[in-house]
């Protein structure tokens, strides 16, 4: 039985600004750096992390968790405690306006990364440092936030329970960012996702 896909939504902050959810995704080296897992954005290719619209009936941490899969092959153990957020304006080609948007940015300590994913054809994706990422990114609020994440790397999420509440590696839960469904989720409202 196959299962109609999740609905995202343009969910709106004080007045125009759109709500989204990020995933900041990290791994320790051998060594106890910290590196960073950027991806390309769709249309204009610049390095961004893992982000999306609200999903109706998941929290903001999975939404996180699922962009983080869907845009990079990604799996791991998502923080529940937003790290901050930083602002962007979006284009929107399809109706010729830009917008502007507020993400919400979770730490995604990655343990996998798949070989094949949903948007693999559509972005690039890459590890690099802490400072590699600092200049690699063209946000000056996300900059900002990478810069923050690492004075803080003390903090980062250690736990073994992954976003459904599953133990780490346990089948995720049904409706879960690893069901078949998510491969034909659409942005709403002919928006794309970056």
């Amino acid at each position: 039985m196959r299962r109609a896909p999740a609905r995202r939504r343009l969910a709106r902050s004080r007045g125009s600004t759109f709500v989204q959810y990020g995933a900041l995704p990290y791994r320790l080296s051998k060594a106890g750096a910290v590196e960073l897992l950027l991806v390309t954005s769709r249309e204009t290719k610049r390095w961004i992390i893992p982000k999306g619209w609200p999903i109706e009936g998941l929290e903001p941490f999975d939404v996180a968790v699922r962009e983080g899969y869907e845009e990079a092959g990604i799996r791991g153990v998502i923080g529940k405690k937003a790290i901050g957020t930083y602002s962007y304006e979006k284009t929107d080609r399809i109706h010729g306006r830009t917008i502007s948007c507020r993400v919400t940015v979770f730490p995604l300590l990655v343990r996998r990364q798949r070989r094949t994913w949903p948007e693999r054809h559509q972005r690039k994706t890459k590890w690099v440092s802490v400072r590699r990422a600092v200049s690699l990114v063209a946000e000056k609020e996300l900059r900002a936030l990478i810069l923050v994440f690492r004075s803080r790397k003390h903090n980062l999420p250690t736990h073994r329970e992954g976003p459904s509440g599953a133990a780490e590696g346990g089948p995720p839960r049904k409706g879960s960012y690893a069901s078949a469904a998510d491969r034909s989720i659409r942005a709403p409202s002919g928006m794309r996702q970056e």
